[in-house]
């Protein structure tokens, strides 16, 4: 019997595991992707509600020279600092949350794929208090091996081994997320072997829902 009501599905993962490449072929493939991070950039851009947040929580040293938030800057503090991490979470995830509340209640008012409604939130279980009241029906985790994740984050972000590992070990470790997961999805091959990964995942969702 065919469902009609919109079933959430949580994408999360570690910095550099690959979630965006899972993004992207959900995307590509015509399914509805809510993303966290999208929603926190247009946040924090000058005159918007995470950038005036972010200003009066770390002040004026949190910028530029040219006015903006020195994002680099700000990175640098927080996954050093575990509690400037936390005063940043504190000013932005409420924000973040309302906001894909929002859009997710828009999304399914116009209908998506399969039914089936994705959100790319890289701070999933990190943020589990707020991330819950968005009542997922399943959670995909994407995994990568930690040596791919530094490889990627030096060759993306030009940061040093120390550097990407602080920021690895800033985030809930692979470990406790495997417990909390509905399905894991691995990317420790080449594209075409993670999307078939993703392919059985989705074939999955649509078997448990019975959606046709």
């Amino acid at each position: 019997m065919k469902q009609s009501r919109i079933w959430r599905i949580g994408l999360t993962g570690g910095i550099a595991s690959g979630k965006s490449s899972c993004t992207n072929y959900l995307i590509k493939e015509g399914y509805t992707v809510l993303d966290g991070d999208e929603i926190a950039h247009q946040l924090m851009a000058p005159g918007g509600e995470g950038f005036q947040a972010i200003l009066q929580t770390f002040g004026p040293d949190s910028l530029d020279n040219r006015g903006n938030l020195d994002r680099k800057s700000l990175a640098d503090l927080v996954f050093h600092d575990p509690r400037a991490l936390a005063r940043l979470n504190n000013v932005m995830h409420p924000l973040i949350y309302r906001d894909l509340d929002r859009k997710a209640v828009l999304a399914e008012g116009i209908g998506v794929k399969d039914n089936l409604l994705f959100f790319d939130l890289p701070l999933l279980f990190e943020t589990w208090d707020r991330a819950k009241n968005l009542a997922f029906d399943s959670i995909w985790l994407v995994l990568a091996p930690e040596e791919d994740r530094i490889r990627r984050m030096g060759k993306r972000d030009g940061l040093n081994r120390d550097q990407a590992q602080a920021r690895i070990n800033a985030q809930m470790g692979d470990d406790q997320k495997i417990l909390k997961s509905d399905q894991i999805i691995y990317n420790e091959g080449t594209l075409k072997e993670l999307y078939e990964e993703i392919r059985q995942a989705i074939a999955w969702e649509r078997d448990r829902y019975e959606i046709s």
